[in-house]
This record gives C-alpha cells, sequence and structure tokens, in this order.
C-alpha cells in the first residue's frame, strides 16, 4: 500500500465526495474485505456497495487485493491503494475557480477525519483527568472561533504553514525508520493523523459572556508533563450547537 494517492482529476474528486464510498475507502485502508462483508458492517445492501465499490475502483482510489473462491462463486477482497489522498497541485488553480468545489475539498477532508476517528482504536484516545495523554499519546482536537483582523490572522497563517512544514519534516526523516511505526502490540503501522480546516465565515456568530470564556480558557487547556504538547478540547461555548 503507498502512503500518499495524487488526487489529479476532477473525476476523481467527485467519485470522492460522496460520504459512503468515504466511509468504504476509509475501512479499507484497515483490512481488505468484500462488497458484502462492508454491506453486513454498515447494514447496507450489497448491491449499493458494489456499485460504489466500482466507483472507487475505476477512479483508481481501491483495486482488487486477492480472489477466493466459495461455493463455486468468485469473492473479490477489495483494498485501498494508499493511507493518505492529497489534491494535486496542478488541480489546484482549476479548483479555486470554482469554489463549491474548494467548500468541497474542504468537506471531504472533515468527512476522511470523522471516518479515520471512528476507525481507530480507541486506545490512542486516552487522556486521564488532569488532561496528560495516557502512554504519551499526541491527541489534539477543538473548535475555535475568532475575531482578528484580517491582517493579523493572515500573519498568523504564515506562522502556522511554517509549524506545519515542521510537522511534514518529521515526516519525511522518519521514512526510512518506518519499523518505528509500527505498534508494539499489534504489529500494524501507526501514524500521526491530522486535519485542519479554518476559513473566515459570514455565519453569524452567537455571544457567549466573558466568564464563560474566562472558564474554557482556564478549564481547557491542558499541558503534558514534558509541557511538548497541548491539548485544546472544545470549549463550552461550542457547546451552544446543542441549545
Amino acid at each position: 500500500m503507498k502512503r500518499y494517492f495524487i488526487i489529479e482529476t476532477l473525476e476523481q474528486l467527485k467519485a470522492i465526495s460522496d460520504p459512503l464510498r468515504i466511509r468504504l475507502l476509509t475501512m479499507l485502508i484497515s483490512q481488505a474485505a468484500t462488497g458484502k462483508q462492508l454491506g453486513d458492517q454498515l447494514q447496507i445492501a450489497a448491491s449499493k456497495i458494489h456499485y460504489h465499490l466500482h466507483e472507487l475502483e475505476d477512479n483508481g482510489f481501491i483495486k482488487v487485493e486477492y480472489t477466493e473462491e466459495k461455493n463455486g462463486i468468485i469473492q473479490k477482497f477489495y483494498r485501498a491503494i494508499a493511507i493518505d489522498y492529497e489534491v494535486s497541485e496542478e488541480l489546484l488553480p482549476s479548483i479555486q475557480f470554482d469554489p463549491s468545489l474548494i467548500q468541497e475539498v474542504m468537506a471531504n477532508q472533515l468527512r476522511i477525519a470523522l471516518s479515520r476517528v471512528y476507525e481507530t482504536s480507541e486506545q490512542f484516545f486516552s487522556i486521564d483527568p488532569s488532561g496528560n495523554h495516557v502512554n504519551d499519546q499526541p491527541l489534539i482536537h477543538g473548535i475555535w472561533e475568532i475575531n482578528a483582523k484580517k491582517e493579523d490572522l493572515l500573519a498568523w497563517h504564515k506562522k502556522y504553514m511554517s509549524v506545519m512544514h515542521e510537522l511534514s519534516l518529521l515526516d519525511s526523516q522518519n521514512e526510512i525508520q518506518n519499523g518505528d511505526r509500527r505498534d508494539e502490540n499489534t504489529g500494524t503501522e501507526k501514524c500521526f493523523f491530522m486535519t485542519s480546516v479554518g476559513f473566515l465565515s459570514d455565519v453569524p456568530q452567537i455571544p457567549v459572556d466573558n466568564a464563560s470564556a474566562e472558564q474554557a480558557d482556564t478549564q481547557h487547556v491542558h499541558h503534558t508533563k514534558d509541557d511538548t504538547t497541548i491539548i485544546l478540547e472544545a470549549t463550552p461555548s461550542d457547546s451552544r450547537d446543542e441549545s
């Protein structure tokens, strides 16, 4: 399985825009499976699953890894082509002329992240009451709404992209030492998964009183013991969606 798959055409981008296909692709990253097996897990008719599998296969996202004969029927076991999926730099300019496609790219990133969260073992989401990571697992989660000047946001954006470049360099440095990514117990490959989506929004914010904001700042920012990682939890202000 390749580490990256580059989405090079609008047809591929549209093919991966379906939430069910994202879910199927994520499941097939973990292990090979037949359409019936996937249908049984998702409680969806096999005919519908096979339709989406064919779309994914036709656009290069999955392949038949092997076949088995059972009761005279050839079963196809599908597997994802790669672990991570990125849009090619050549495709980006054409997307930029269509804001709806950019929205779809961002939505797809969130769908992939959601599927990855549910497919990943619970052991990687453990923290103790003080906010420290259990077994030193790096964990980041949060939702923020920031009121700031556009020029200040652009300056911060440059810093953020610089930090993300540092993160990508860690990946490059560890390509040779792939064995370090193996889980000690299961032997399966592991990597740090992260997605980020940020944009200016014209959706009105619901006012939050200062007391709630201060409480969020004091209760929901935790440092690890070695002070190298910060967990940012969703603050009480985010619970407004529930009301």
